[in-house]
């Protein structure tokens, strides 16, 4: 199982006191208790996940909570992500996939929220150099790209969730607050220690 690295930790802490990371709560999700969530499969921390989803999650309705899992989760959903590139130089679908299916579990189970997930520490981000801000970049791209997909659906409600594994016993779920994200400059970015570029 992978461990947070020092240089991650200290990413989350500063995107945190940004004000582009807020804990996500129970009370601000109360009446979200169908959902369709884009996940990353990770066997360490799936199952974890899921539960503290389907905590946050409720309300007085049956919960449904479905799964659409591939290795990256919803950072394959933005165009640009080095994901779905491989070694070669080929470019994967793997985007179109998801919002394939995303369509179709609509349709089936009817959810009142889309959830897009990140997760950190993530092997996948890892492989590619991916930086946690990187991640959270990638993640509102996605986000963008959900919502003008599934809104004709009759969805309006897309969130973009960083999950984050300090140690097994001790992990967060943060909301990633898109327009403070999106305001912040490079300079922002390296004045709190950060300085991977935010592209346009």
């Amino acid at each position: 199982m992978l461990s947070l690295s020092t240089e991650e930790m200290a990413c989350v802490r500063a995107l945190r006191n940004l004000g582009a990371l807020k804990e996500v709560s129970l009370e601000k999700l109360f009446g979200v208790c169908r959902s369709a969530m884009i996940v990353c499969p990770d066997g360490h921390q799936l199952p974890e996940l899921y539960e503290h989803h389907a905590k946050i999650c409720q309300g007085e309705e049956e919960p449904m909570h479905h799964p659409l899992a591939l290795n990256g989760g919803a950072m394959l959903l933005a165009q640009e992500s080095p994901l779905l590139i491989q070694k070669d130089g080929t470019y994967v679908p793997d985007g179109e996939v998801l919002l394939r299916h995303l369509e179709m579990a609509i349709k089936l189970k009817q959810p009142q929220a889309v959830i897009l997930y990140a997760h950190a520490p993530c092997g996948m981000a890892r492989t590619h150099g991916l930086t946690i801000d990187q991640q959270v970049d990638l993640l509102i791209r996605g986000k963008r790209r959900v919502r003008e997909y599934v809104e004709p659906l009759g969805i309006r409600d897309v969130r973009a969730w960083l999950h984050i594994c300090y140690e097994p016993d001790r992990r967060r779920t943060y909301h990633v607050e898109r327009r403070t994200w999106e305001s912040l400059s490079l300079t922002d970015l390296k004045g709190a220690g950060l300085c991977n570029d935010v592209t346009d």
